[in-house]
């Protein structure tokens, strides 16, 4: 038998998150919003611009291998490396979620078992085959999910996309 604790120092470790297709990861789901994401994971570590001179979306990036990308935001009349520049000044933390990324070091999994380290016939198996191929990334639009593998197709990304 195998037996462990964890310890009141632990509470900064990652902790075991579900993936729920169409719905979000742990405790954010699609359409919360970017000051939900702040109250369950503090403030982002990196913030990245989608877009530009007209409409721009924003992707909080998180050390522990999460990112949320809220909504769009109107920035007419500004250029990218404006947008770049003024990010911080520019996000709305009222926008919605409407894109999840896993990455390493999450150990996020989905209820059939599918995670980073997870081989590509591990998510064909539990999702069937993909619907179509967005660069190195294979879709699977009945669950709004897209996986990426390295060259030994092993997962080292997840995306979960919300229902539009």
């Amino acid at each position: 038998m195998l037996a462990y604790s964890c310890s009141s120092d632990d509470s900064d470790d990652m902790e075991d998150l579900l993936i729920t297709p169409n719905v979000g990861i742990g405790n954010i789901s699609f359409n919360d919003t970017g000051r939900k994401v702040m109250a369950e994971y503090g403030a982002y570590e990196r913030l990245t611009s989608v877009g530009g001179g007209g409409q721009t979306a924003f992707v909080m990036w998180y050390e522990n291998g999460l990112a949320f990308q809220l909504d769009s935001v109107d920035t007419q009349g500004l250029s990218l490396q404006e947008v770049v520049d003024m990010s911080n000044e520019l996000i709305d933390l009222d926008q919605k979620v409407i894109t999840m990324v896993i990455m390493s070091p999450s150990e996020a999994s989905t209820m059939e078992g599918i995670s980073l380290g997870s081989s590509r016939n591990d998510v064909i198996t539990a999702f069937g085959d993909s619907d179509r191929t967005f660069g190195s990334a294979e879709l699977y639009d009945g669950v709004n999910m897209a996986f990426s593998y390295n060259s030994s197709d092993i997962v080292t990304r997840i995306d979960l996309f919300s229902v539009r």
